[in-house]
């Protein structure tokens, strides 16, 4: 079946007569099938291997050209160039619109969407551009052109995440701080991360809190009751609420601010132990979850020895690594320290891998 366009022209025709004219109105028919139309080609295009980092990530990648759509009429076109790590375009994203015959996109660009896309950081991955033509952005008038097909390896960004607070007792009433954050990781009103909300002057007591959509007690404070549900609590979201109160523990929070509810729900406190730790084998050194990079971390010194990373003071759960590769093995062998200093440790609990990094004196 071809597709067809209709351009709608007014004509205004002269009767002869001072006194007035009349309109006609005449269509015109862009035919979309391929027979009357030709796609616009990207020219000169580079191939092969590019290098990104975030030390160039202000610099062009390219600066991609092409030519003119011919639909056989004179009409309004506009382009897309579009990017994917498929080579069917299932899962494209847009890198530019416009209605020029050129773009300059940065190797910010490409690395933040190749990582929308689903690319990993460190990894090697074909990325797929194209152009695609339209008239007046219908989209049954699209006919792109032939692809241009590079190879790159994404550096690690951190996602900037809109985010909440959740001051309380267990980090000293402190809206904004860095324990205490919850994040929209689809950028909509639900926030989500995990927090140890447990008061170091009294470990076994119930704790209070309360949520924050800004980084300030003012001019929104949300509290209320919480109803125990299953291994956690849930609530809704009251300006005119009191205080919150839990049992300690660490929790997953999922805070709604458009439905106005709050959910947690207990899950696994990790943290370090070892002889290369400031607790020994005695006292496991508590991680803290980080959000907005979703690892378990802490800056720590350490000395010469050994550790392991287990759940909830436990040797229940508890990772080691057996080929010293950073990747955790279930009850692995501990992970060695050969120097002492001050390191920055994450742990992935997802991804079971961890990393272990000296910090310049």
């Amino acid at each position: 079946m071809k597709n067809f366009i209709y351009i709608t022209l007014t004509l205004l025709v002269g009767l002869g007569l001072v006194t007035g004219c009349e309109q006609e109105e005449a269509k015109k028919v862009v035919d979309l099938s391929g027979e009357n139309s030709e796609a616009p080609m990207i020219e000169n295009a580079a191939t092969g291997s590019a290098d990104l980092s975030m030390e160039t990530s202000g610099d062009v990648f390219e600066v991609f050209n092409w030519t003119a759509a011919d639909y056989g009429q004179a009409v309004a076109v506009g382009y897309v160039l579009k990017m994917d790590i498929n080579s069917d375009f299932s899962t494209a994203t847009n890198l530019i619109t416009t209605e020029e015959l050129t773009a300059s996109v940065t190797v910010k660009q490409i690395n933040d969407a190749a990582i929308l896309l689903g690319a990993v950081t460190g990894e090697e991955i074909d990325i797929y551009i194209r152009v695609v033509s339209q008239i007046n952005g219908v989209d049954e008038s699209a006919i792109a052109s032939s692809d241009v097909v590079r190879t790159v390896t994404p550096y690690e960004v951190i996602i900037d995440y809109p985010a909440i607070y959740v001051p309380g007792a267990y980090q000293g009433w402190s809206p904004g701080a860095e324990n205490g954050r919850l994040y929209s990781y689809d950028f909509d009103a639900v926030y989500e991360g995990i927090i140890r909300v447990i008061d170091a002057a009294n470990p076994t007591g119930d704790v209070s809190f309360k949520v924050t959509p800004q980084a300030d007690w003012s001019p929104t404070a949300w509290g209320g009751t919480l109803t125990a549900a299953g291994t956690g609590y849930t609530g809704d979201l009251d300006a005119s609420g009191g205080d919150y109160s839990v049992a300690a523990g660490v929790y997953a929070f999922k805070v709604d601010t458009e439905g106005m509810t709050i959910e947690m729900t207990k899950v696994d406190d990790w943290g370090i132990i070892g002889d290369a730790t400031p607790g020994g084998w005695d006292n496991d050194t508590d991680l803290i979850y980080n959000g907005q990079l979703k690892v378990w971390e802490i800056t720590v010194d350490l000395v010469v020895g050994g550790l392991k990373i287990r759940a909830n003071d436990e040797w229940v759960s508890d990772y080691g690594d057996d080929e010293a590769d950073g990747t955790l093995d279930a009850g692995g062998a501990n992970i060695s320290v050969t120097e002492a200093g001050s390191y920055t440790l994450q742990f992935d609990l997802e991804g079971l891998t961890y990393t272990m990094t000296k910090n310049e004196e």
